[in-house]
């Protein structure tokens, strides 16, 4: 785990990261419950095919359109200038020079010009599936079933115990704490 991984766990687990590992679990999972059953009820609301997020950009990107000139050599491939700088743009292959398209998923302005100068309304096509509303329902379709108090769980008797480890000492000598006084 990195550093943001540690911290993300930190700010689900709250103060519950203090308690025992079941509590600690049983809590997150109540968590992800509550949370996928949010988001599964706000996507009832939302119209079209892709998520706000991507209608946000896509309608921000098509407003900053204004100087940038296309240069097509085929239907799906142009050359697009701003400002002395050029920019190969490929529809099909969803790619550009500047690399943002390939790893957004989102065209970038000069994919947006290429598209907005074809006359193409519609841009579903143009964006990563990953920000339709269909990707959306299916990354939060699993339901987290809530489950029953520790006191009405089933006990079984196991003849294996199971012991903390054994923790030794580093060998070499201990290092000193600095102290500043």
């Amino acid at each position: 785990m990195t550093v943001v991984d540690h911290e993300a766990l930190n700010n689900v687990a709250g103060n519950l990261r203090y308690q025992p590992v079941l509590d600690l679990l049983d809590a997150i999972r109540d968590k992800f419950m509550v949370r996928f059953y949010k988001k599964r009820k706000t996507v009832e609301k939302w119209k079209g095919t892709l998520v706000p997020m991507a209608k946000r950009h896509i309608n921000n990107i098509s407003k900053k359109l204004g100087k940038y000139e296309v240069h097509r050599c085929s239907d799906n491939r142009a050359q697009v200038n701003f400002k002395g700088r050029q920019w190969e743009v490929v529809l099909n292959e969803q790619t550009c020079t500047c690399r943002v398209w390939q790893v957004k998923g989102l065209p970038c302005i000069h994919a947006a010009t290429f598209i907005s100068s074809i006359m193409d309304n519609n841009w579903d096509k143009y964006v990563h599936t990953y920000f339709t509303i269909e990707k959306f329902k299916e990354a939060y379709a699993l339901e987290i079933a809530p489950m029953l108090e520790k006191d009405k769980w089933v006990h079984k008797e196991t003849r294996e115990k199971i012991y903390p480890p054994i923790i030794k000492s580093p060998p070499g000598r201990p290092k000193k704490k600095n102290c500043t006084i």
